[in-house]
């Protein structure tokens, strides 16, 4: 078993998506609109309920590609939220892990070629496509090939991946459990 068929057949152990869950498993795409970024057959995110979904032909790369978009909203909404917290209560109320979060916001904003938080903020759904795409396929080929797309977020790719990875071990682990 490839560790693709072990998260495709850990994730397939449900086809409903319950409110709350990040994660669907469905026999077929969902209508493409216009607020999801789509995979073709094999698997979408939606920026707005922050969830992935993974069709009939899903495989590792599908799963770590959407991740990688779902990881991008939220390191964006924390760094926003932590830029806001130190802009009100100084730099010091930030721990050094949130003073990292937002730098690495600002590391991607710059290798994205957008001036900072407030202008990523103000950009909507398709102005932020190509950004969230660029992030997802680097991602994957750091992933599959070992290389950063670019100095600046090296640390970052890095970080989200010992993510994954925690994740993937957690969940492994609880399915063990279960059985």
């Amino acid at each position: 078993t490839t560790a693709a068929d072990s998260i495709v057949t850990s994730l397939r152990t449900t086809s409903e998506t319950l409110p709350g869950d990040v994660v669907s498993i469905n026999d077929a795409p969902a209508p493409r609109n216009g607020q999801t970024l789509n995979q073709g057959a094999r698997g979408a995110f939606n920026p707005s309920t922050n969830t992935i979904s993974l069709f009939k032909d899903a495989d590792l790369s599908t799963f770590l590609h959407e991740s990688g978009h779902f990881f991008l909203e939220v390191h964006m909404n924390m760094a926003a939220k932590l830029a806001h917290e130190a802009t009100a209560f100084g730099p010091e109320a930030l721990s050094e892990g949130e003073r990292q979060i937002v730098a690495d916001a600002n590391a991607l904003l710059k290798w994205f070629g957008v001036t900072d938080l407030a202008t990523w903020h103000g950009l909507d759904f398709e102005e932020k496509r190509s950004y969230h795409e660029q992030f997802a396929r680097g991602f994957e080929a750091y992933l599959f090939g070992g290389k950063d797309p670019s100095v600046a977020v090296q640390g970052l790719f890095q970080r989200f991946r010992a993510w994954m990875v925690n994740i993937y071990k957690i969940g492994r682990a609880s399915c063990r459990a279960r059985v």
